[in-house]
């Protein structure tokens, strides 16, 4: 940006440090200049942090009671996510911004007052966009993609790996946002050509989301049959306010007893295959339809680790199986990470696969 100088300055550290914090922020103040200054008691903020903590029916803290203090030459920025305010200060063209070290209560005071302050100057604006995949490594999301030059000469492209899938985001610089968006249209559609069955969303997006907003689009029910997961494809999916529209049920059958009392999955089965197996995993969510009347029944059966597994059956092997009306279908997964992240994989490929089934499959 031409004439303006950005810097933000994070606050870290807990309550008992805060009185640090501003002394740093005002040391950095005194370099702009001499635009330093002292504290001075703001009500605002006071009366904020009363009011917080009455309705948690605790007492204030003495090392909180500190958040009091502000800068007298900075402008507040209100926190209504938490405890600590932000500032900001002015020499010339140049603006100083402290903010909370809490990354919700940060991000929430940067959209509010940093963005809003940064895309007022200067002749262009900034837009970015996220697109969410999942089931794909890195690697072979680029290779499906191939070519990047006739992508890169509309937007600016960068990938944000993790082991739930991988975030594309795509930045453009232009003259105005009507520009901006018609650009990161563009650069969307030539990712959706080449990935559409691994996208499931963009920007705030989940994937449990995604799920839910097509069980309604499709007036369908599903129910869940968990054992390595524990709970978590249930949980996720009941994080979604609405979700008991089409949630009908949840069993967590961890045991074999519980698999065949609840679920009715025959004995023989678990003699035969394994307790971690397609052919248990197949009849968990057939089981699961049957008991509950649910239009698609999806089920996860699998070693999350770090003990049970074996040359034949290793950590992270997981059977995932979705039944409906047009029959079942299952997939067998390897999960290479700790218990947490095996049984956190596990309930995205379920829902991944919940997602697939609806949106593939004909359905008239």
């Amino acid at each position: 940006r031409r004439d303006l100088k950005e810097f933000l300055a994070a606050q870290k550290g807990a309550p008992s440090q805060e009185m640090l914090d501003l002394e740093g922020f005002l040391l950095v103040a005194e370099s702009m200049e001499g635009i330093r200054g002292g504290l001075k008691k703001d009500a605002k903020v006071a009366g904020m942090l009363e009011a917080m903590f009455q309705a948690r029916g605790r007492k204030i803290p003495e090392s909180v009671r500190s958040q009091y203090e502000v800068p007298e030459k900075a402008e507040i920025l209100y926190n209504e996510k938490g405890t600590a305010p932000g500032f900001k200060m002015l020499k010339g063209n140049s603006i100083l911004f402290s903010l909370p070290g809490v990354p919700l209560e940060m991000q929430y005071l940067f959209e509010k007052y940093v963005a809003p302050e940064m895309a007022g100057h200067g002749n262009k604006i900034f837009l970015h966009r996220l697109i969410k995949t999942t089931g794909l490594t890195e690697a072979d999301l680029w290779e499906k993609v191939g070519p990047l030059e006739a992508l890169q000469e509309k937007a600016t492209i960068a990938s944000l790996p993790s082991y739930l899938g991988v975030r594309i985001r795509i930045s453009v610089l232009a003259e105005s946002k009507q520009e901006g968006e018609q650009r990161l249209d563009e650069a969307e559609s030539f990712l959706a050509e080449r990935l559409s069955r691994y996208i499931y969303g963009k920007d705030e997006e989940t994937l449990e989301e995604k799920v839910g907003d097509l069980l309604r689009e499709k007036s369908l029910t599903l129910a869940t049959a968990e054992s390595c997961t524990g709970g978590l494809i249930g949980h996720r999916l009941t994080q979604i306010s609405g979700s008991s529209d089409y949630y009908k049920e949840g069993f967590v059958v961890y045991s074999n007893e519980a698999k065949m009392d609840r679920l009715g999955v025959e004995p023989r089965l678990i003699e035969e295959f394994g307790a971690v197996s397609e052919p248990v995993a197949e009849a968990m969510a057939q089981g699961v339809c049957r008991v509950t009347g649910a239009d698609i029944g999806v089920s996860v059966t699998g070693i999350a680790g770090p003990s049970g597994g074996s040359d034949l059956k290793p950590v992270g092997l997981t059977y995932i199986a979705v039944h409906d009306r047009l029959g079942t279908h299952c997939r067998k997964f390897v999960f290479t990470h700790d218990r947490g992240r095996n049984k956190e994989r596990a309930a995205q490929a379920a829902l991944n696969l919940v997602r697939l089934r609806i949106q593939e499959e004909p359905r008239a």
